[in-house]
């Protein structure tokens, strides 16, 4: 593989879903990415099953849809650029909570997942 330079799935690949901001109510589990770039002392690893914040970013630089994740004061990370309007559009037309449920990779390289839940806003479902 070195040769090849072929990169196995442990190696960061991943296929990442863009979702639809058509979808009313969803249940599913997002990487959050970005997190090696934060402050460690966050420690990801002890946090698993607590409450988590999805806010816009809207003047982050490399990302004009950018959603940061935080646990309290501190930055987690970010959901993924490909994902990122979507959850975006979420936050201002739907009800969304998270929640920190997994913690791969190393100390000084997380990978921490959250759970999503997205589900229509009070009072304003499809018909």
């Amino acid at each position: 593989m070195s040769i090849t330079e072929l990169r196995s799935p442990n190696d960061g690949f991943s296929v990442v879903d863009p979702l639809s901001e058509n979808w009313e109510e969803c249940d599913l589990v997002l990487e959050v990415v970005g997190s090696r770039y934060y402050d460690s002392a966050t420690a990801p690893q002890r946090h698993k099953g607590e409450v988590v914040f999805l806010s816009r970013e809207a003047d982050n630089p490399y990302d004009k849809h950018a959603v940061k994740v935080s646990l309290g004061a501190s930055t987690l990370g970010y959901i993924n650029r490909l994902q990122a309007k979507t959850v975006a559009s979420w936050l201002e037309n739907r009800d969304i909570s998270a929640k920190l449920v997994r913690v791969n990779g190393s100390t000084d390289r997380p990978r921490p997942y959250i759970f999503v839940r997205v589900r229509s806003k009070q009072g304003r479902r499809a018909a």
